[in-house]
């Protein structure tokens, strides 16, 4: 009759977050051409703190450019792109505790999931005023994406976030 804590299943969490940006962009034109170049810089510092699970860190210090060069030719224009990004794990992804979705599936963090970094590279070109085509690559590194994993003795399906290819 007494009612006794699960410390495994408690969810209280200290989150902290410290995020410091620098912007910078250069426009430039040259007779019928057009550039762009552009930099971030940024600093991101977090801290997950519980009282049950290790202490969740990670901060880093980046560089983002960024670049595109323009070209007008008659009606017509080309556009030239490139971007180095970053895609950051959500707050839910950080979060030591289980979610329980309903009974047979549950949400779980994986401590170790890194941010998401790709190089972006875009093309344009508009023939006149009306249409205009593009074709986009990224190739990405540490790639995150949600696994599924099912456990046939519990019938539970686990779900969490993983950096897995490239």
């Amino acid at each position: 009759g007494n009612l006794v804590l699960d410390s495994a299943l408690s969810d209280h969490l200290e989150y902290s977050e410290q995020n410091a940006a620098i912007y910078a962009i250069l426009n430039a034109s040259l007779k019928k051409w057009t550039f762009q170049f552009g930099l971030r810089t940024e600093y991101i510092q977090f801290i997950g703190n519980s009282e049950i699970r290790p202490s969740n860190t990670d901060p880093y210090f980046s560089f983002f450019p960024s670049f595109s060069i323009n070209r007008e030719l008659g009606e017509q224009q080309f556009k030239l792109g490139y971007s180095w990004r970053i895609r950051r794990p959500r707050y839910m992804d950080l979060n030591p505790y289980f979610n329980f979705v309903d009974t047979y599936n549950v949400q779980i963090v994986n401590p170790n999931v890194q941010p998401q970094f790709s190089n972006n590279f875009d093309f344009t070109w508009i023939p006149n005023d009306l249409i205009s085509f593009s074709a986009y690559g990224n190739f990405a590194s540490k790639v995150m994406y949600s696994i599924l994993r099912y456990d046939a003795e519990t019938k539970r399906t686990t779900m969490f976030q993983d950096n897995i290819a490239k």
